[in-house]
């Protein structure tokens, strides 16, 4: 078994790079994952455009926008195709749970975690800033995750391997005989190291 070096085989699906960062970039050898967080509008700007309803955790428009789009309109309708709601402020496009922290709390956020894991949920008490581990130690499975457990793939030779990103490396846990070994140790160690309950869970 493998000791709990860092390694540089590839990111598994459920490791990625959380869209909440505006910039987000990747370079596979070594895992060195590099983001830069776009500054939101000044909160009087937000103010400005948008109200929040927080019973609902929608936006919407005070002022017409031109065309179709008027005042009293839900904003930020638009959805990525990672499930979040974006929308445009001044000719940028901002995440809407990012705009709704500033709206509510003033000033920007680090990194947004959804509580329940639904990302269309953006009621404020659903909301938390923390940091990009916190964040990533919530996640849930990716759909492109084929053996079902985060952290846990097969090997060309018949064994499975454990592994888990800590502080942006890959390390590789052990490579096991079976399946149930291999998830036996990764979860092990998520356990350890504080990760949520929820993490690894099928979106």
């Amino acid at each position: 078994m493998n000791s709990m070096e860092p390694q540089s085989h590839d990111l598994t699906p459920c490791h990625v790079v959380d869209s909440e960062y505006a910039y987000p970039t990747a370079s596979r050898a070594g895992h060195t994952l590099k983001t830069k967080i776009k500054p939101l509008p000044a909160h009087d700007r937000i103010l400005e455009l948008l109200d929040y309803r927080a019973d609902e955790g929608l936006l919407y428009w005070r002022v017409n926008r031109g065309g179709a789009v008027k005042a009293g309109d839900i904003a930020f309708i638009n959805k990525r195709t990672d499930g979040y709601f974006v929308g445009s402020i001044d000719g940028l496009k901002y995440a809407a749970h990012r705009v709704i922290w500033k709206y509510v709390h003033g000033v920007d956020p680090l990194h947004i975690d959804h509580i329940d894991g639904n990302r269309e949920n953006n009621r404020i008490e659903n909301l938390r800033s923390v940091n990009p581990t916190a964040n990533l130690r919530n996640r849930r499975l990716s759909s492109n995750n084929t053996s079902g457990v985060c952290g846990v793939s097969s090997r060309q030779d018949g064994k499975w391997r454990a592994s888990i990103t800590l502080s942006e490396k890959a390390i590789v846990l052990g490579d096991f005989k079976t399946k149930d070994e291999a998830i036996a140790a990764r979860k092990a160690v998520e356990k350890v190291l504080g990760f949520s309950s929820r993490h690894g869970e099928r979106v």
